[in-house]
């Protein structure tokens, strides 16, 4: 059955007047898993506001069935708060009611009548995270019954993670609750080093399925993920894409989702930290901050996390040039080529 787009009406001038600040913030924010505004209409002191959130239900009638269903959901929540709070935005009602989830198991924040600025408030993102971290321990509990030992381990391991959370950022719960993921598959942690092992599944859209709850991040996954992301102290840049999707890679047979839409990535066995790599490594560019990231293993089903590593205002693009038994990454910007003293994150 088809859901139609919500409708939001008001009919009083300080009702239109939040309406049409809550079209403006969110046409401005534009990021991956948050609500877009379909259209808005104003006549005097009526307004509608109507999003683009057709065939989406809320999360407390979304048929979950496992603590691994709700990890991966809550990861990709967790990331497109963490993007909300570096382009200066809380939101400041999260709830069952506005968290959606698509006919694909993708979540979407909506509802931004309470949304403020960051620098307003800095605690804000906080109330933000404790919000997040108490509905997913709220949704544990609406899951279906299920007896079996390793699933109430799960759940357990579950609620645990969004405890300790509450004094963290939305990024290291978005890091936490993907390296859980991979865990409740039987994967290392995401922090642990490995190396892509012959036995992962090889089929895009299996594990594009086994990571519903991160395709709002990254729509199409390969045999793992990356994910570029910054440290809270780190300034905050407004993304605006045109589509969420993020370049996409290949390494040794297997491919790669990586970043946002709009990045540039490249695979070279790079000079880092004044050494070649053992093995060709991931870089990526946000052409629209200028930052250069690097990841120093590969990921299989987590969320695999990095810092920055360098910046290079104006850069447009990479580019590989061999430099004694590896590569030195240069950044390509308007006026010359430039190389990027690469350190690990």
């Amino acid at each position: 059955m088809s859901i139609g787009p919500t409708e939001r009406q008001a009919s009083s001038p300080r009702q239109a007047d939040v309406l049409e600040a809550e079209v403006v913030l969110l046409n401005g924010l534009r990021l991956p898993g948050v609500v877009r505004v379909l259209s808005f209409e104003r006549t005097g002191d009526h307004a509608t506001l109507t999003y683009d959130d057709a065939d989406h239900q809320t999360l407390n009638h979304h048929d979950l069935q496992s603590a691994t269903d709700l990890c991966h959901l809550g990861a990709s929540l967790a990331r497109t708060l963490a993007e909300m709070h570096r382009s200066g935005v809380s939101h400041q009602a999260l709830s069952a009611e506005t968290v959606l989830v698509d006919l694909e198991g993708r979540p979407l924040i909506t509802n931004f009548s309470l949304a403020q600025p960051l620098p307003d408030d800095p605690a804000a993102a906080f109330q933000d995270l404790a919000a997040l971290a108490d509905l997913l321990t709220e949704t544990v509990g609406r899951l279906p019954t299920d007896p079996s030992t390793q699933e109430q381990r799960q759940r357990k391991k579950l609620r645990h993670t969004c405890r300790v959370a509450k004094n963290d950022t939305a990024t290291d719960l978005a890091i936490a609750l993907a390296d859980l993921s991979g865990v409740f598959a039987g994967q290392k942690p995401a922090h642990d080093p490995f190396r892509l092992r012959p036995n992962l599944p090889q089929n895009l859209t299996t594990v594009s399925r086994s990571l519903l709850g991160v395709t709002a991040i990254v729509l199409l996954v390969g045999a793992g993920l990356l994910l570029a992301n910054r440290t809270a102290t780190e300034p905050s840049s407004v993304w605006t894409p045109n589509d969420p999707t993020g370049p996409l890679v290949e390494h040794q047979g297997n491919q790669y989702q990586v970043g946002l839409s709009g990045d540039v990535a490249t695979v070279g066995q790079w000079l880092v930290d004044g050494q070649c790599s053992p093995e060709p490594l991931l870089a990526l560019l946000r052409p629209s901050t200028g930052e250069v990231f690097v990841f120093d293993q590969w990921a299989g089903h987590a969320l695999l996390g990095t810092q920055v590593s360098a910046t290079i205002d104006g850069a447009v693009g990479l580019k590989a040039e061999t430099a004694s038994d590896c590569q030195q990454l240069m950044a390509i910007t308007d006026q010359s080529v430039i190389p990027v003293s690469l350190t690990t994150g």
